[in-house]
């Protein structure tokens, strides 16, 4: 597959350009963040920091190398002196890629969510996802953003779009019950 120079695929899998600024500030790395470093192998530093301004973009991390967008790969590796070529050998789901992830999440002071927290969020989706009747792409990506913005991590993506859908049927039926009763 063949990426212009600036394509990032966002999150709906459509390509876009990724200018200089939003590289800048979405996927520079901070002096802190260069320390958590320090403590790993220098082959797994750039898929570390994929990991980390993946999911400090997204509020998801990366299944595999094809969830990044190479201009992306490129500018952390320009950062790091480290060629993207160096994450051929790096998996995002093993043993140590499991590990980076609890790190980031506990670096970024994330936690799981609790079961008053998914309570919370699926109201949320039925009161105000749903009446505003977005596609349902979108109503992830802002679940993924909602759960961001409360420091949660969620479950896996296929338990959020059960969510959603979930949400959407009885809003849906709701909707229509009180149609009908008018």
């Amino acid at each position: 597959m063949a990426f212009a120079m600036n394509a990032v695929f966002g999150r709906h899998g459509v390509a876009r350009d990724l200018t200089d600024a939003e590289l800048a500030s979405d996927w520079s790395l901070t002096f802190d963040q260069m320390g958590l470093l320090k403590t790993k192998p220098l082959r797994s530093h750039l898929g570390f920091v994929v990991q980390l301004k993946v999911f400090q973009n997204t509020g998801r991390f990366p299944e595999s190398l094809g969830d990044v967008s190479p201009t992306s790969i490129a500018y952390l590796g320009d950062q790091l002196e480290r060629p993207p070529g160096n994450l051929d050998d790096y998996a995002f789901t093993d043993r140590s890629g499991r590990r980076h992830r609890r790190e980031i999440l506990s670096y970024l002071g994330f936690r799981r969510m609790r079961k008053r927290e998914r309570e919370a969020l699926q109201a949320w989706i039925q009161a105000d996802l749903c009446p505003r009747s977005g596609s349902f792409g979108a109503m992830v990506d802002q679940v993924y953003d909602w759960l961001r913005d409360r420091k949660l991590f969620g479950p896996s993506k296929g338990m959020i779009e059960r969510l959603v859908r979930s949400a959407r049927r009885h809003f849906d039926e709701a909707y229509l019950a009180d149609c009908n009763s008018r």
